[in-house]
Formats: C-alpha cells, sequence, structure tokens
C-alpha cells in the first residue's frame, strides 16, 4: 500500500491505532458491566432472601406483600411446595432450580435472559427468587456505545488531522524552500513560523 504524502500515512496510522484501542475498549467495558450487572443481581437477590428468611419465614401470612420488596418475585417452597409467594410469581420448572447445586442462575429463553436465586434454609425449606429481563441494562449499553464509539472515532480523526496539519507546516515550508534553491540562487531563506 502506497501512499502519496506524510500526512495520509500518518493519519492512517494514527486511525488504525485509535480504532483498535476503542475496540479493546468497548470489549473490555462490555465484559466487565456485564459480569458486574450479572453480580448486582446475585447480590440483590441474596439480601432479598435473607430478607425474608428473617421476616416472614415463621408468619401466618398466605401471600409475601410486593411492597416489601424491590423488584424480585418470590416463593418459600417446603418438601417442593409452595408456602407463600408473591402475586406475580410465575416461574415454570421449578423443580430444576431447587434441587441445582447453584444458588444463582442466569437461564436465556427467546426473549430474555431470567436471574433466579435459590436459597437453601434448611432440607425441607427453601426460598427461590427471581428477576426478568436483567438483559435490558446491557443491551441499553451495547446500543449506547454502538452510537457513542463512532462519533468517537471521527472526532479524534478529525482532531489528529489537524493536530498533522499542525505539525506538518514547518515541514512544509522547508520543503518548497529547498525546492527553489538551484544552482545559481543558493540564497532562499526559510521563513519563520508563525505561532497561532
Amino acid at each position: 500500500m502506497k501512499f502519496k504524502s506524510l500526512k495520509t500515512r500518518i493519519l492512517f496510522w494514527f486511525g488504525s491505532s485509535t480504532f483498535l484501542v476503542l475496540l479493546i475498549f468497548s470489549f473490555s467495558f462490555y465484559f466487565l458491566f456485564e459480569k458486574n450487572t450479572y453480580f448486582n443481581f446475585e447480590s440483590k437477590l441474596y439480601k432479598e432472601a435473607i430478607f425474608i428468611k428473617e421476616n416472614f419465614l415463621h408468619d401466618n401470612k398466605e401471600n409475601f406483600n410486593k411492597r416489601e420488596f424491590l423488584s424480585s418475585k418470590a416463593a418459600l417452597f417446603e418438601n417442593e411446595q409452595i408456602v407463600k409467594k408473591t402475586d406475580d410469581f410465575k416461574l415454570e420448572d421449578i423443580s430444576s432450580y431447587l434441587d441445582n447445586e447453584k444458588s444463582f442462575l442466569l437461564i436465556h429463553n427467546d426473549e430474555s435472559m431470567h436471574a433466579i436465586y435459590t436459597l437453601k434454609i434448611n432440607d425441607k425449606l427453601k426460598i427461590i427468587l427471581y428477576e426478568d429481563n436483567i438483559d435490558d441494562k446491557i443491551e441499553d449499553i451495547i446500543e449506547v456505545m454502538l452510537v457513542i464509539e463512532p462519533l468517537l472515532f471521527f472526532t479524534l480523526l478529525f482532531l489528529g488531522s489537524n493536530l498533522i496539519d499542525k505539525i506538518l507546516i514547518p515541514i512544509n515550508h522547508i520543503t518548497r524552500s529547498a525546492k527553489n534553491i538551484t544552482i545559481n540562487n543558493f540564497s532562499k531563506t526559510i521563513p519563520p513560523h508563525k505561532h497561532n
């Protein structure tokens, strides 16, 4: 690949390295944001499970009051039968979550991702909490990154081009003066650079 001017070569390498840095940053940021989001959901569901255990385990109410929770759907199980639940608890295939060794699970379906947390109190009692559509935040950040990163790339490319122009002005003056020097005329002077 041959470039006609020094500016084009510098701008090409600057643009390539900027693109590579932005790409690495994007993947790293996405990976860390995704892990942090999952960890936050796990912590939130764990705290709510402890809250249920401490406050509702031995009361006589049939269902949990939804206002007591932030947004999770919860149910208390005894011998794999629902004892208490929130009104919106509609989890399918519950036995697979009750018997699972992991306390925190991420379930993917066609439309979204769900976070499920199981707190084992003893051999008979277990609490299951779940949260729907936890991938909405991740999808939102992807949309923002798809808009911001090209804008940032082209802004940096424009600023780089302007900076390269300012750096190359003295070199252009020297080149023009050198071209005007002939065997008969050695008296050409190089004009001083004007600072802007």
